[in-house]
This record gives C-alpha cells, sequence and structure tokens, in this order.
C-alpha cells in the first residue's frame, strides 16, 4: 500500500524525498508532519474535520483509497502531468490543503509550499502548473498570477467584482465546487471564460431532494452526499447554486 501512497517522482520544491525523508524534512512544520505521519501509517483511513457543507462540523474517517482516486481524478480533468510543480498556500488541517498534498505525493508532482495568509504570493521566479486559492487569496494575488497556468479558487462564493477581474486572464482560473465528503471538487466552471455554470467531473452524478443537491461520487467508495446547496439544473451534468439552505457561510478556510 506504502507505493501508492508516495510517487517515485515526489518532489518538494525540487528535491526528491522518500517517505521517511519528507517527515524527516517537514517534522519542524508539525500540520505537515502529523497529516504525513497518519498518510504514511497502517490505517486504511484518515481523520478529519468537516466544513459544515452538509450540516454541523464534525471529525469524519476518508478513506486513503478514496484520495487517491480523488488525486487521478483531478489529474485527469487538470492534466497534471509527473513532475509538474504546483503551490500549496492552503492550511493542512483541512481537505483542501490536505489534498494539495496528497495529490503532490500520490502523482509525482513538484510541491512548493508558500504562507497560508491572505497574500500568499508575490514576484514568481519560476512557472507553475496549478494553484489553489480562496477568494480572498485570488484577489490579492491577480497581479501575480501569469506564471501560474491553471489557478483552482473555492472555499466560498466569488464576487462578480472578482469574476470581471480575471475574465480573460493569461492563467485559467477555475471556481470549483466540492466539500469534505467529496474529497474537494466534483463540480468546476471556468472563470475566465465567463463561465455562469458549473459542470461535474467525469463520472460524478449530480441530483436533487427537497431542492438540494445531492452527489454520487462514482469514482469513491462513498454512495451518495446530501447537501445544503439549493441549486438549479440546466442539464443532467451542468448546475447554478442558488444559496444555502442553512445558510451557513463558508470563510474559506483560513485560520
Amino acid at each position: 500500500m506504502k507505493s501508492k501512497l508516495i510517487h517515485r517522482d515526489f518532489k518538494l520544491q525540487g528535491i526528491s524525498y522518500t517517505a521517511n525523508g519528507i517527515m524527516e524534512y517537514l517534522k519542524e512544520k508539525k500540520d505537515y508532519y502529523n497529516f504525513l505521519k497518519s498518510w504514511f501509517d497502517d490505517k486504511d483511513y484518515i481523520l478529519t474535520n468537516t466544513s459544515g457543507s452538509t450540516g454541523k462540523p464534525k471529525e469524519i474517517r476518508l478513506k486513503k483509497s478514496d484520495l487517491i482516486e480523488s488525486s487521478k481524478l483531478t489529474a485527469r480533468y487538470f492534466d497534471l502531468k509527473v513532475g509538474d510543480k504546483i503551490i500549496n498556500c492552503l492550511p493542512i488541517k483541512y481537505i483542501a490543503g490536505k489534498m494539495m498534498l496528497v495529490r503532490s505525493l500520490v502523482l509525482g508532482l513538484d510541491l512548493y509550499v508558500f504562507p497560508v495568509s491572505s497574500s500568499p504570493i508575490s514576484d514568481l521566479k519560476n512557472n507553475y502548473e496549478l494553484i489553489a486559492f480562496t477568494p480572498m487569496q485570488l484577489e490579492n494575488s491577480i497581479p501575480f498570477i501569469e506564471k501560474i497556468k491553471k489557478v483552482l479558487v473555492g472555499g466560498s462564493p466569488v464576487q462578480d467584482s472578482l469574476k470581471e477581474k480575471i475574465l480573460n486572464s493569461k492563467s485559467i482560473v477555475y471556481e470549483t465546487y466540492g466539500m469534505t465528503e467529496t474529497i474537494t471538487h466534483i463540480a468546476a466552471r471556468n472563470l475566465s471564460m465567463g463561465e455562469k455554470e458549473f459542470t461535474t467531473l467525469p463520472g460524478i452524478e449530480i441530483g436533487k431532494r427537497d431542492n438540494c443537491l445531492f452527489i454520487k461520487p462514482n469514482h469513491l467508495s462513498i454512495e451518495m452526499v446530501q447537501t445544503n446547496d439549493v441549486v438549479e439544473f440546466t442539464n443532467k451534468n451542468k448546475f447554478q447554486l442558488i444559496g444555502r439552505r442553512d445558510f451557513i457561510i463558508n470563510s474559506g478556510e483560513l485560520n
């Protein structure tokens, strides 16, 4: 199993590491170290906290095999290849940050760790394939994203004023939709091209119950996730978000 948990071509900031090597290097970064410790242990699951998208926040188990399958789906959809440089500036305590690390580990990507802050990047010396932001981080990073090919933004709604700023951007900016229970994104829309609707990733089935979205992530061992998000469908794999039935606001997981 461990061979599936770390790709032989995995790198951190340009340097190759084994499982033991990366844990030793990151032992002073407690959040990264603690996650890696659980990732490489003998259990077939990790523990993480939900953000409240499907109800009250709680601790849940996620199968490591599901995190691996989620990473593979992300790679196919966003065309990630072995050796691609990606940036993580999201907190590891939440699923979005965890998955940036997991994708790097299992896909053989070259991960660059940037500060978890509202303004995580400035002038970049290298070109990068992918970064994930909260809307606030993206707002503060627009002048510096031209060296990043693909930008993912999620965690809270993207306001119209921000959408206007990134329309026709050199970078491809995707707003993603997902949650802890679905192991991050199950749908995306290209904001650079002004897309209004979210389109599900391949293999994802969606439906409505009491006007709220439910998700069948067929790439995972999970049968179905019922959300509190009110949606309107335009076809079987496209939808618009109308709002939250319970009025919970997602802070973007920056704390």
